[in-house]
């Protein structure tokens, strides 16, 4: 179900996909420290770079357009590559969370 690695500094890892294709799977990365009573786990979640690369790029053109458009209306789409691609990471990171959460409260 899931690919990636670990090193001595911690591990990375990101969910395969059965079929087709999803630009926003959240890459966990994470580090495991000693404590008292066992270990700790610190667990980020996050997007790939790529993916913040491609939204940005998306928002400054989508801006260029839009500016340039006579139409004040259309600076009402500007927001929607952000509210897409969070949808998608927050759909894909509760998935990630709730097959994990159960192996790491043991």
């Amino acid at each position: 179900q899931y690919e990636g690695f670990t090193d001595q500094n911690g591990f990375k890892f990101r969910r395969i996909l059965k079929t087709g294709m999803n630009s926003f799977i959240p890459i966990v990365q994470g580090n495991v420290r000693p404590i008292d009573d066992g270990s700790l786990i610190n667990i980020k979640i996050r997007l790939h770079r790529f993916a913040y690369l491609f939204l940005a790029l998306v928002t400054v053109f989508l801006a260029f357009i839009f500016a340039t458009s006579p139409s004040g209306f259309n600076l009402l789409f500007m927001p929607t590559p952000y509210i897409i691609a969070t949808l998608y990471f927050n759909f894909e990171s509760r998935m990630i969370k709730e097959e994990l959460e159960p192996l790491l409260n043991n």
